[in-house]
């Protein structure tokens, strides 16, 4: 038995996205304003039995979003178990709920941090995501480098896709977080400076 994602109303700001793999489907939850919320897996065993493995983003303990994206992919995957056992019957649907950071390991995300040129301190950073394009896309980056940003404590920005010839979706995502919308090179030093807050 397999679920189909229209077969549950998902909470506002949220869309799913359907991976089949061999025996089963999985569907992975992405908030527009959070990010990634987590992957939900039905194996199927046979025409009447399947399997619900739920996957949730962890988030650094300091994270203010963490608890909010916790609690709605698990609103979700609550969702879907009652629903498969609505449709083969109760005590047909083993489930199982585990958080795990929900991310490749191996995955290498490219940063720079530019010092002031008065007194040589770190200025700002810089994050290289050059698919970055959605919010969610640069909250992602935001969570997975949040222990990394909240240790240097300096203005932080992620330059994502490319727009129109040289100019890059920009965001900042510390200490707020703003969609600088397109910019260039030559704009984005004029805004940044050449001096940390300490020295101008």
């Amino acid at each position: 038995m397999q679920l189909d994602a229209n077969m549950i109303t998902l909470p506002e700001y949220v869309t799913s996205r359907k991976i089949s793999f061999r025996g089963g489907v999985a569907f992975e939850f992405q908030h527009k304003r959070l990010g990634d919320l987590g992957r939900i897996y039905i194996e199927g065993i046979d025409d009447k039995n399947s399997i619900v493995k739920s996957e949730a983003i962890t988030s650094h303990k300091d994270d203010p979003d963490g608890p909010l994206r916790l609690s709605i992919f698990q609103k979700i995957a609550e969702k879907i178990n009652d629903t498969m056992a609505s449709m083969v019957g109760s005590g047909q649907v083993p489930s199982g709920y585990r958080e795990k950071v929900h991310s490749n390991e191996s995955e290498v995300i490219e940063s720079k941090i530019c010092f002031c040129r008065r007194c040589e301190k770190p200025h700002f950073n810089i994050v290289f995501s050059p698919q970055a394009f959605l919010q969610a896309d640069f909250i992602n980056v935001k969570r997975k480098l949040y222990e990394q940003i909240l240790r240097m404590q300096i203005d932080s920005y992620v330059l994502g896709q490319e727009g129109r010839p040289g100019e890059h979706h920009v965001y900042k995502i510390w200490p707020i977080e703003r969609d600088l919308g397109l910019m260039n090179a030559e704009n984005f030093n004029k805004m940044t400076g050449e001096y940390c807050k300490r020295c101008r």
